[in-house]
């Protein structure tokens, strides 16, 4: 069994550049889009580094404090939240999420998250998120990684949105 609380948000605004005019557009800010899920449920771990956490008993507010930026969201759907709302609550039929993380390699892991949210109105649309991540330790100072976010929500958008990101980091430890 488990309990769960998830908090989602970005700390910087978000644009759509436009390929016609070179304008931009802000389609999203600090808690716009949050997302608060709050789950309980049951998880299955058959090895160390994989587990999947099954429930049916989860809710999710979906918080867009920015009500001026409806007209810019993708399809203007505001994420779901109704037109001059700032907060929808959703309750899950089902929620899964999967979690990987293990070396696949000498000095390279692999992370991966999946989470599937099914609401019990429209079990039909599943919002589907996956984020994933590769790292190498290139040699005792550097780090390297690659991620990417994948995100498909009728209530966001009609078509699959897609992030990635190169990091590179350097460490020294003064003993």
């Amino acid at each position: 069994m488990f309990a769960n609380v998830n908090f989602l948000s970005q700390f910087a605004a978000g644009y759509n550049y436009s390929d016609i005019d070179d304008s931009k557009r802000k389609v999203s800010s600090l808690l716009s889009p949050a997302y608060l899920t709050e789950a309980i449920g049951i998880e299955y771990k058959p090895v160390p580094y994989f587990f999947i956490d099954f429930a049916p008993g989860a809710l999710r507010q979906t918080i867009v404090t920015d009500t001026d930026l409806y007209v810019n969201t993708p399809d203007q759907k505001n994420y779901g939240v109704p037109i001059g709302k700032k907060i929808r609550t959703e309750a899950a039929l089902m929620q899964i999420v999967a979690n990987f993380d293990k070396d696949i390699a000498k000095n390279v892991n692999l992370k991966f998250r999946y989470l599937m949210y099914a609401n019990i109105k429209h079990p039909t649309n599943i919002d589907d998120r996956l984020d994933a991540m590769i790292t190498a330790k290139i040699n005792k100072f550097i780090n390297v990684n690659l991620g990417v976010i994948l995100v498909y929500d009728q209530d966001q958008s009609n078509t699959v949105q897609f992030a990635q990101g190169l990091g590179f980091g350097f460490l020294y430890s003064i003993k």
